[in-house]
Protein backbone atom coordinates (compact mmCIF):
# COMPACT_ATOMS: atom_id res chain seq x y z
CA UNK A 1 0.00 0.00 0.00
CA UNK A 2 1.13 3.41 -0.92
CA UNK A 3 0.12 5.79 1.30
CA UNK A 4 0.68 9.73 -0.83
CA UNK A 5 -0.39 13.09 0.67
CA UNK A 6 -2.62 15.98 -1.47
CA UNK A 7 -2.38 19.01 0.06
CA UNK A 8 -5.37 22.28 -0.79
CA UNK A 9 -4.64 25.35 0.54
CA UNK A 10 -8.25 26.61 1.57
CA UNK A 11 -9.68 30.09 2.39
CA UNK A 12 -9.90 30.97 6.27
CA UNK A 13 -13.62 30.71 5.84
CA UNK A 14 -13.33 27.06 4.96
CA UNK A 15 -11.25 26.05 7.34
CA UNK A 16 -13.42 27.64 10.05
CA UNK A 17 -16.19 26.09 8.32
CA UNK A 18 -14.46 22.70 8.57
CA UNK A 19 -13.97 23.16 12.57
CA UNK A 20 -17.63 23.86 12.73
CA UNK A 21 -19.00 21.20 10.73
CA UNK A 22 -19.88 23.30 7.45
CA UNK A 23 -19.56 20.65 5.14
CA UNK A 24 -21.52 22.61 2.70
CA UNK A 25 -19.77 26.06 3.12
CA UNK A 26 -16.48 24.02 3.52
CA UNK A 27 -17.07 22.18 0.04
CA UNK A 28 -18.09 25.21 -1.39
CA UNK A 29 -14.09 26.74 -1.47
CA UNK A 30 -12.43 26.44 -4.55
CA UNK A 31 -9.89 23.10 -4.40
CA UNK A 32 -8.79 23.92 -8.17
CA UNK A 33 -4.83 23.90 -6.75
CA UNK A 34 -3.63 21.38 -4.99
CA UNK A 35 0.28 19.86 -4.35
CA UNK A 36 0.84 16.21 -4.15
CA UNK A 37 3.83 15.43 -2.19
CA UNK A 38 3.94 11.46 -2.59
CA UNK A 39 4.97 9.64 -0.27
CA UNK A 40 7.16 12.06 1.12
CA UNK A 41 4.73 13.82 4.04
CA UNK A 42 6.25 11.62 6.76
CA UNK A 43 9.59 12.60 6.69
CA UNK A 44 8.40 16.24 5.87
CA UNK A 45 6.55 15.98 9.01
CA UNK A 46 9.42 14.61 10.81
CA UNK A 47 11.80 17.37 9.75
CA UNK A 48 9.13 20.11 10.43
CA UNK A 49 7.80 18.84 13.89
CA UNK A 50 10.50 16.56 15.18
CA UNK A 51 8.06 13.66 15.50
CA UNK A 52 8.39 10.52 13.71
CA UNK A 53 4.14 9.54 14.19
CA UNK A 54 2.22 8.93 11.07
CA UNK A 55 0.52 12.92 10.71
CA UNK A 56 1.63 15.39 8.62
CA UNK A 57 2.55 18.37 10.31
CA UNK A 58 1.01 19.39 14.20
CA UNK A 59 -2.34 20.72 15.32
CA UNK A 60 -4.46 19.42 12.06
CA UNK A 61 -8.59 19.12 12.50
CA UNK A 62 -9.28 15.89 11.52
CA UNK A 63 -12.61 15.72 8.94
CA UNK A 64 -15.18 12.16 8.73
CA UNK A 65 -15.44 12.87 5.40
CA UNK A 66 -13.34 10.06 3.59
CA UNK A 67 -12.56 6.67 4.89
CA UNK A 68 -8.60 7.80 4.61
CA UNK A 69 -6.65 10.38 6.33
CA UNK A 70 -8.39 13.97 5.77
CA UNK A 71 -7.80 17.22 8.23
CA UNK A 72 -7.62 21.14 7.62
CA UNK A 73 -4.88 23.59 9.23
CA UNK A 74 -5.03 26.45 10.22
CA UNK A 75 -3.72 29.77 8.54
CA UNK A 76 -1.72 30.40 11.56
CA UNK A 77 0.11 27.04 11.69
CA UNK A 78 0.73 27.22 8.23
CA UNK A 79 2.34 30.61 8.52
CA UNK A 80 4.65 28.87 11.80
CA UNK A 81 5.82 25.75 9.34
CA UNK A 82 6.57 28.41 6.42
CA UNK A 83 8.36 30.88 8.84
CA UNK A 84 10.08 27.61 10.63
CA UNK A 85 11.26 26.50 7.29
CA UNK A 86 12.16 30.04 5.87
CA UNK A 87 15.08 29.47 8.40
CA UNK A 88 16.26 26.55 7.20
CA UNK A 89 18.47 25.12 4.69
CA UNK A 90 16.60 23.21 2.69
CA UNK A 91 19.61 20.98 1.32
CA UNK A 92 21.41 20.73 4.51
CA UNK A 93 18.22 19.01 6.52
CA UNK A 94 18.20 16.78 3.98
CA UNK A 95 21.38 15.66 4.21
CA UNK A 96 21.45 15.49 8.11
CA UNK A 97 18.39 13.21 8.28
CA UNK A 98 19.04 10.21 10.29
CA UNK A 99 17.76 7.28 7.78
CA UNK A 100 18.37 4.39 10.90
CA UNK A 101 16.85 6.43 13.13
CA UNK A 102 13.33 7.51 10.66
CA UNK A 103 13.61 3.67 9.66
CA UNK A 104 13.61 2.36 12.89
CA UNK A 105 10.86 4.30 14.33
CA UNK A 106 8.69 3.54 11.00
CA UNK A 107 8.58 6.59 9.64
CA UNK A 108 6.96 6.07 6.52
CA UNK A 109 9.18 6.17 3.05
CA UNK A 110 12.42 6.24 5.10
CA UNK A 111 14.30 4.15 3.00
CA UNK A 112 17.64 6.77 2.25
CA UNK A 113 19.89 6.67 0.08
CA UNK A 114 20.65 8.97 -2.86
CA UNK A 115 17.15 8.51 -4.84
CA UNK A 116 15.57 8.79 -1.81
CA UNK A 117 17.03 11.91 -0.45
CA UNK A 118 16.49 13.75 -3.83
CA UNK A 119 13.22 13.22 -4.09
CA UNK A 120 12.71 14.06 -0.54
CA UNK A 121 14.72 17.70 -1.21
CA UNK A 122 12.56 18.27 -4.35
CA UNK A 123 8.56 17.52 -2.55
CA UNK A 124 10.08 19.53 0.77
CA UNK A 125 11.18 22.35 -1.61
CA UNK A 126 7.81 22.21 -3.48
CA UNK A 127 5.89 22.69 -0.13
CA UNK A 128 8.04 25.04 0.81
CA UNK A 129 6.82 26.97 -1.71
CA UNK A 130 2.99 26.48 -1.22
CA UNK A 131 3.51 26.74 2.58
CA UNK A 132 4.70 30.36 1.52
CA UNK A 133 2.45 31.14 -0.52
CA UNK A 134 -0.38 30.07 1.58
CA UNK A 135 1.25 32.25 4.55
CA UNK A 136 1.61 35.18 1.72
CA UNK A 137 -2.61 35.06 0.97
CA UNK A 138 -4.10 33.84 4.57
CA UNK A 139 -4.46 30.93 3.64
CA UNK A 140 -4.53 27.27 5.32
CA UNK A 141 -4.32 23.49 4.07
CA UNK A 142 -6.80 20.67 3.45
CA UNK A 143 -4.59 17.52 3.86
CA UNK A 144 -5.37 14.20 2.48
CA UNK A 145 -3.48 11.01 2.81
CA UNK A 146 -5.09 7.98 0.87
Amino acid sequence: MSLRATLYPISRKAYSAAVDGDMDTFHADDFDESLDIDKAWNVIHYITTGKTDLNFLEGGYSLDIISETAEVHSPEAISNVADTLCSLSISEVVKKLDWNMLQANDVYFAEGGAATSEFIEAQLLSFFDLAKNVQKQDQGLFVTIT
